[in-house]
């Protein structure tokens, strides 16, 4: 991507050299390349309803050499990403792009409080992924103050009994122990609960499940000890959109490790998901001010599973400031904004469109990558604040009902 922005940079400041080398690189591209036929035989396009989708190996060969240029040579993306870089800034109103005018305003939240009519806390399907065993969804870590929705990740352990989950897994989650302990010794611990739930021993990581105790109480019961809590929302039983405008305006959390993200995910499927941000803290907590964009499609079970991912560093204030983050998800494009900006657009072909087409939901979470949980330790583990000031979601007049 560097040497893009430099090839970029030099374009834009020889605009006859930049004509040359276009009319050069599509002369030199054989007619066949230009005419692919990327429509799937089974999927309808253009208005008509969607039947099938087709995620077979077929149908992504077809897409595959347009997706290919989308994510190495995205000329388009490299200018747009060059106009907007220092553009940027704490912003307090929204704007919306001249081109949706004409939208209204379908949803909004400015988080007077946490109403539980709208929000539910943790995943759809539950409160752990078995293989991401070093951090639970809880439920004091999401809540309203100050007029902001907080999203904590901090070091508050969790039990989870082994007794009520399903014997996969179970399997699933030893397994990811001893991966993640393998990051960091002894991070998920085996231990015991009372039948309140309560921590009553906590030892050695093992990965065997008939771990024996001396506790003397009866009621004690075998348990995983989760070592991260972190807060995590969603609309998934309230409000879903096909199309429309997202945007929320928030002070992001800082720090090794940390992984907040604002997404949109499918409610009937997967994909479709947006990433509209998600902020890699890593090693050193600076990748903070890079926003992650990515646009998923595909489908496991096929091999067809891609991932359409921009990046573009703001600037370094996310964590102490709000900036507002927002989405543009129409037919045949998705475009993302930052502070009333355009910074990244992503045209879907038609095998692309086809994953696009059914409602998404949105979540917030403040989670944790577990390879930098060292980094975070020796930086004083300390808990970090994804705050969000409101949420917005706007849609065309025929699509508002």
């Amino acid at each position: 991507m560097k040497n893009l922005t430099l090839f970029m940079q030099f374009f834009t400041r020889n605009p006859l050299y930049s004509s040359v080398f276009i009319f050069a690189f599509f002369a030199a591209i054989p007619k066949q390349a230009i005419s692919i036929n990327f429509k799937p035989s089974n999927v309808s396009f253009q208005g008509e309803n969607l039947t099938t989708i087709d995620s077979t190996k077929h149908g992504y060969q077809k897409a595959k050499l347009g997706m290919y240029f989308k994510k190495n040579w995205d000329f388009r993306n490299g200018l747009i990403g060059l106009q907007s870089k220092f553009k940027t800034k704490e912003t307090q109103q929204l704007i919306l792009p001249k081109k949706i005018q004409h939208y209204s305003l379908v949803f909004q939240d400015s988080f007077d409080q946490l109403n539980s009519d709208v929000w539910s806390k943790g995943q759809p399907w539950g409160r752990l992924h078995p293989d991401n065993v070093h951090q639970f969804y809880g439920d004091p870590q999401a809540f309203v103050k100050d007029g902001c929705l907080h999203l904590l990740n901090e070091p508050k352990p969790y039990p989870i009994i082994l007794e009520n989950q399903t014997a996969s897994d179970v399997e699933r989650m030893i397994k990811a122990q001893d991966l993640t302990n393998q990051i960091i010794p002894n991070l998920v611990k085996m231990g015991t609960v009372d039948g309140e739930g309560n921590i009553v021993q906590s030892t050695e990581s093992v990965g065997n499940i008939s771990l024996t105790t001396n506790n003397p109480d009866t009621s004690a019961k075998q348990a995983l000890i989760i070592p991260y809590s972190i807060g995590i929302v969603n609309t998934f039983h309230s409000n879903s959109f096909t199309y429309g405008f997202f945007a929320i305006r928030s002070k992001n959390p800082s720090g090794p490790a940390t992984w907040p993200a604002w997404w949109l995910t499918g409610k009937n499927n997967w994909p479709p998901e947006i990433d509209i941000f998600e902020m890699y803290g890593g090693k050193t907590g600076n990748g903070v001010h890079t926003q992650t964009m990515t646009v998923h499609t595909g489908k496991v079970e096929t091999h067809t599973k891609e991932m359409m991912m921009k990046k573009i560093r703001l600037s370094a204030d996310t964590d102490t400031a709000f900036h507002i983050y927002a989405c543009l998800w129409t037919k045949n494009r998705i475009e993302f904004y930052t502070d009333n900006v355009r910074v990244k657009s992503i045209k879907l072909n038609r095998w692309m469109s086809q994953f696009y087409q059914e409602p998404m939901y949105l979540i917030l979470n403040n989670a944790l990558e577990n390879k930098y949980i060292p980094q975070l330790i020796s930086n004083g583990n300390q808990t970090s604040d994804f705050q969000v000031d409101w949420v917005q979601v706007y849609q065309a007049p025929n699509l508002a009902n």
